[in-house]
């Protein structure tokens, strides 16, 4: 993955974290619209980590095996 592939979802973890804290503390009727925002952008950052970064990190990283099932591991939590 190039570097501006990792920086991309680098910005969306931080995009992520802003719109948590919108939903928990942001005014109650924008709400259920910033909610809405943040899972669609979960959903398509995910399937970015899981087709693209996994097998790139299985692949190409050492002990990337580990690495991928960990993270795996920690978002099913």
């Amino acid at each position: 993955m190039s570097q501006n592939g990792i920086d991309f979802l680098l910005a969306q973890h931080r995009r992520v974290e802003e719109l948590l804290d919108a939903v928990e503390s942001g005014p109650a009727e924008s709400r259920q619209e910033t909610f809405d925002q943040l899972r669609e952008l979960l959903a398509v950052h995910e399937t970015a980590e899981e087709l693209i970064l996994r097998p790139i990190t299985r692949k190409d990283v050492p002990g990337g095996e580990e690495i991928a099932d960990a993270r795996i591991a920690e978002e099913n939590e």
